[in-house]
């Protein structure tokens, strides 16, 4: 039985349950969430998290998902939002949509990241981080001002 695999229809609805389990998880995890329900900040953070999910499926399946409803449902599960609430969010996902605030990431990067987390290195801090450059003095000794 473990060599049985879902296929069409079965492989997508099992693929999009799965996905809203798992980000309904992942918002459940921010410290105080409770409070975000409405934010547009979270549903945002919704949004970028399942295009990144569907950055890891075949093309073929991600044309078939309803991207929106995938949100919509997530936030419905973790809030229990009313009609009124599912409108706005709803408004709020559009607003993300048409002005492209989900940066869409290329398979490189999407590869680059995957064996970057298999290694175990992770990107530093930028706010810990030091600058070790020292400033040296022009040959003139004059300084340098821009008009």
């Amino acid at each position: 039985m473990e060599k049985v695999k879902f296929t069409n229809s079965l492989a997508i609805h099992n693929f999009v349950f799965g996905l809203i389990k798992r980000m309904s998880l992942k918002v459940k995890e921010i410290e105080n969430y409770v409070s975000l329900k409405m934010n547009p900040e979270l549903t945002k953070y919704v949004c970028q998290c399942v295009e990144e999910e569907l950055n890891k499926v075949s093309k073929q399946l991600r044309l078939k998902i309803d991207k929106s409803s995938i949100i919509k449902e997530v936030l419905t599960q973790v809030f229990g939002l009313s009609s009124d609430e599912i409108s706005q969010i709803e408004a709020q996902i559009d607003f993300i949509a048409d002005n492209n605030s989900i940066p869409k990431t290329n398979i490189v990067t999407s590869s680059l990241n995957a064996v970057q987390s298999l290694l175990g290195i992770t990107q530093s801090d930028p706010s810990t981080m030091t600058s070790n450059t020292s400033v040296t003095p022009s040959i003139t000794g004059i300084p340098q001002t821009s008009t």
